[in-house]
């Protein structure tokens, strides 16, 4: 079993056994979390937990800018 320390942020999902079925419960569950349209497809468009770490901070940034502009 992989630990949080072992993983670095720069391993592909794939490489780290993410597949199909296991690409979809973690989207589920992503998105309850972070509220942003995460996709199974955003494994294969954002392969890394860096580079999807980054689409959720942008995307999250986006839409808190958006309410804050909403609200002045």
């Amino acid at each position: 079993m992989l630990r949080a320390d072992d993983i670095s942020i720069h391993a592909k999902f794939g490489q780290l056994g993410v597949d199909s079925i296991i690409a979809v419960r973690l989207a589920s569950e992503f998105d309850k979390r972070f509220a942003v349209g995460i996709s199974p497809r955003w494994f294969i468009d954002f392969p890394s937990i860096d580079l999807m770490a980054h689409e959720i901070e942008k995307r999250r940034s986006a839409r808190l800018g958006l309410l804050q502009s909403t609200l002045d």
